[in-house]
């Protein structure tokens, strides 16, 4: 008790003795909301009477005041159309606009619920209402739901509203699970989950684009909460909602029948591309192309891969996104991507800065996407931000072949040198010119003149908070192709246990998969049973999503 007493006052003491907002911050505040659920539990059952009572509530308004106020945090102005006159793009676009002020509305929100005879409290009930809606509006993407912030912060946004919208319903003043256009957000999560995964003792999470690492431990709750709350208004979204909390590992008993979510091929617009199909022995297989306008936590993973095969992670970022030495976590060497040498791109930066996807064709087939992933901006090793006099332009290519065979084309008109570089989970049994050879899986390079080497071994720091959610070791191996100014290069990705691809000349052959593959100037031509593709390896851009 005296823990949580203490925090509020520190709150208000810190904004009038201290540094204001720059101490009582969104961030630094996120415990204020949960407080009040417990004053109130506190006050029901006689544990805080009195002056102590008299003072919290006094804090409490005080906090709710000053989240309300317009003065504090500029929330309505970041969310005006950039080409309006009060509009702060692009200098706040990004987390500042988005979970912050989730946030902060949430102070407000759940006290005029607590506190509902206060004075302001039905006008900050409407303005908690009306803002969450505009955040809706302006930070999830119309086709997918997507919210526009990386996974970690969505879940934080999600974990941060679920008190207060159970509240109001609770109360009768408002039912948000009841309102599609958050149904399409909550949906918008079954998008991103992964097959099952060893590495997470069989459990399936979110693909890891844009931030931090797994952790089904503190969000997989979620799932079920939103599954119950929105049961009786769509009963479907639930029914997946709680399959998807079975398939994360969680083992609460749940008033709604589990119904599994379809796993096809999909474009998640602001976010990228997965491909999904069944390998050998029906396992699923996911390949996830990273590309779109989403904004990452400053998580440099513009046009990266994540690869889930054989019932485990393939390809991921280094130590998969642990915490870690050097700054690998978020720099782009980290990712499974194309990058500059000694310039790390600023793709996270702002929406100029990334890229999309500007062609696709998934299902049946050669199913495909390019992704577009030019760089403007990059922090150099003085560590200042340069434009680039002349652009760096970047095309990534993921063709799947077959279930579980993807080729990877990367082509680039760029003056500068370049790498590439994929993290594999795990340790490599055997590593060939062009070749690297896990158990049940198998990288190649198919251009001989880019030569590759194995980088090294990135492992999270003892004790990350994400290393105790895993029964094994996460840490991965990184393997660097050196493209140098080379303008294209390309990579096998076999996952079919036990059978190794076989290069010659123009033919590439695994077990009884055989492909042609050729290129002609500036178009990739393949040839297979299920048809011939062409593809232009450097498309003026186009169709931004």
């Amino acid at each position: 008790m005296r823990t949580n007493i203490d925090y509020i006052g520190r709150r208000v003491d810190e904004f009038w003795n201290r540094a204001g907002l720059v101490d009582t911050n969104p961030v630094s505040s996120r415990g204020v909301a949960p407080r009040m659920v417990w004053f109130e539990e506190a006050v029901a059952k006689g544990v805080i009477t009195g002056e102590e009572k008299r003072r919290l509530r006094a804090q409490f308004a005080f906090l709710m005041n000053l989240f309300a106020s317009e003065t504090c945090y500029p929330g309505d102005v970041t969310m005006c159309p950039a080409q309006t006159a009060e509009s702060t793009e692009p200098q706040l676009c990004g987390m500042a606009n988005q979970n912050f002020y989730t946030d902060v509305i949430n102070v407000f929100g759940l006290g005029s619920v607590i506190f509902h005879r206060h004075p302001e409290a039905s006008s900050w009930r409407s303005k908690f209402i009306e803002r969450w809606h505009r955040q809706l509006a302006y930070h999830t993407y119309p086709e997918s739901g997507l919210w526009e912030e990386s996974h970690t912060y969505f879940h934080h946004v999600l974990h941060t509203l679920l008190p207060t919208l159970l509240y109001l319903r609770h109360r009768g003043y408002h039912d948000e699970f009841a309102n599609p256009d958050f149904q399409r957000l909550l949906h918008s999560l079954l998008l991103q989950l992964t097959p099952r995964d060893f590495y997470y003792g069989g459990a399936r999470h979110v693909v890891c684009f844009g931030d931090h690492e797994v952790n089904l431990k503190h969000y997989r709750y979620l799932l079920r909460e939103y599954a119950e709350a929105t049961a009786a208004h769509a009963p479907q979204l639930a029914a997946h909602l709680a399959w998807a909390y079975r398939e994360e590992g969680g083992q609460r008993e749940m008033r709604v029948v589990p119904q599994p979510f379809p796993r096809t091929d999909r474009y998640v617009q602001g976010l990228g591309v997965m491909f999904w199909s069944r390998g050998p022995g029906e396992q699923e297989v996911l390949l996830a192309l990273r590309s779109g306008s989403a904004w990452g936590h400053h998580h440099d993973d513009d046009g990266s891969i994540h690869f889930f095969a054989n019932g485990r992670t393939i390809v991921t970022d280094a130590a998969f996104g642990q915490n870690q030495p050097d700054e690998w976590k978020h720099r782009a060497a980290g990712a499974s991507r194309w990058t500059l040498v000694d310039m790390e791109p600023m793709n996270y930066l702002w929406r100029f800065n990334r890229g999309w996807v500007m062609d696709r064709k998934l299902g049946p087939g050669l199913a495909y996407a390019v992704a577009y992933s030019p760089v403007f901006q990059v922090h150099g090793r003085s560590q200042r931000s340069e434009m680039l006099t002349r652009p760096a332009l970047h095309w990534r290519t993921v063709i799947r072949l077959a279930p579980a065979i993807f080729l990877v084309i990367d082509t680039a008109d760029c003056v500068f040198e370049q790498e590439i570089n994929f993290h594999l989970a795990g340790e490599i049994r055997r590593v060939a010119e062009q070749r690297v050879v896990q158990d049940d899986f198998e990288l190649l390079g198919l251009i001989p003149s880019i030569p590759m080497d194995v980088a090294g071994v990135n492992r999270p720091y003892p004790g990350d908070r994400g290393t105790e959610q895993s029964p094994v070791e996460l840490m991965t191996t990184r393997v660097r192709f050196r493209m140098g100014s080379h303008r294209l290069a390309a990579f096998l990705l076999n996952a079919i246990p036990g059978v190794s691809a076989q290069v010659t000349d123009e033919i590439i052959e695994v077990g009884s998969e055989r492909f042609r593959l050729g290129f002609d100037r500036d178009t990739l031509h393949i040839e297979h049973r299920e048809g011939v593709l062409q593809l232009p390896l450097f498309p003026l851009p186009h169709g931004r999503g």
